[in-house]
């Protein structure tokens, strides 16, 4: 894989401040907050099935993931002039491989000694799909219906929203390449976040469109699908792009901001369940609502009155937010007794 580098060089004035190399991002603490917030109501859905709507802690991610990857990318061009696809790649496979192997390695083992010749099977087929990060397809073309499972669920069903990042992941900067690219040869490279901007949006609403479609027709494909939770990343990577923009917000009602949108993740938490329409357009609460949360931090030069997500715990929680629920164990447990199947 070749570096691609396209676009003209930034000036000093314009380049970021930021971590050690190309594309590091600054780790802010509200956002380690909301993931660990995230992670908490995903692991309590897992395993206490409450409260009804906790699976919207994978639609908080999706926000949160777009954004950090956007800016990540954005923040390389403006101190570079480019960016390395090859370096994204590789500060992506250090960050995702290890946990994910090893933990599909783990649960190929365990599904050994745990299940059943069939289901052993079926955990090594899954691992795969997921190993390649294409699970969420695999259980979409299964009819795998996530909230009704009529059999056991599969050990590594939770790696589908993984699966949907990552290819994302792979479109997204040739997206952001090209557009450079097209502005510069254009001789109007100053215009190139407009136009990125401009296209995100439209992306996001072609995948909304799609998602209400497929929600309704379809919900069992739509909950997996790449295509109907495209606009769930593109939000994030939305406030990303028009990041400049928060700078204007007035320090003093920020924190408004950020509980306006912390009271409407709270209020997705118990206003959604099984039966609601999803991802569109009961998904748009959660969203919204987390890209309100991350607005509200972003251009601040502090995080002030949100101290249930700036906390020493929240942030360290926020630090493993990728490992936690990637490793969690209860669909082992939920498995054991159909041990002969």
């Amino acid at each position: 894989m070749t570096t691609m580098k396209i676009g003209s060089r930034a000036p000093k004035s314009a380049r970021a401040k930021t971590g050690k190399g190309p594309g590091r991002t600054r780790l802010r603490p509200d956002i380690q907050g909301l993931r660990a917030f995230a992670v908490i109501v995903v692991i309590s859905d897992h395993l206490l099935r409450w409260p009804s709507g906790g699976f919207i802690g994978v639609d908080i991610f999706l926000v949160t993931s777009g954004f950090v990857i956007t800016a990540s990318l954005l923040r390389e061009h403006d101190k570079t002039g480019h960016i390395s696809f090859t370096g994204f790649c590789k500060r992506r496979i250090k960050r995702i491989m290890p946990a994910s192997t090893l933990t599909l390695t783990a649960t190929v083992i365990a599904a050994y000694f745990l299940f059943g010749p069939g289901r052993f099977l079926s955990t090594v087929s899954d691992s795969l799909w997921a190993l390649f990060f294409s699970a969420n397809w695999h259980f979409a073309a299964a009819g795998t219906d996530y909230f009704q499972a009529a059999g056991p669920v599969s050990p590594v069903q939770h790696f589908w929203s993984l699966s949907v990042e990552e290819q994302f992941y792979f479109v997204w900067p040739w997206l952001l390449l090209g557009i450079f690219a097209l502005m510069a040869k254009a001789g109007r490279a100053g215009s190139s976040k407009t136009v990125a901007g401009v296209c995100v949006f439209l992306v996001c609403a072609a995948s909304f469109s799609w998602a209400m479609h497929e929600s309704a027709t379809a919900p069992t494909t739509a909950y997996f699908s790449t295509f109907t939770r495209t606009w769930e990343l593109g939000v994030g990577a939305l406030l990303a792009v028009l990041a400049p923009l928060a700078l204007r917000i007035p320090s003093g009602i920020r924190p408004f901001l950020a509980w306006v949108g912390i009271a409407g993740m709270v209020a997705s938490l118990f206003l959604i369940s099984n039966s609601s329409v999803f991802p569109a357009p009961s998904g748009v609460l959660p969203v919204i609502s987390a890209a309100l949360f991350i607005l509200a931090g972003t251009g601040a030069s502090e995080h002030r009155g949100i101290t249930p997500f700036t906390n020493p715990a929240s942030r360290y929680l926020g630090d493993i937010s990728y490992s936690v629920p990637l490793a969690f164990p209860c669909d082992y447990l939920r498995g054991i007794p159909v041990s002969g199947a």
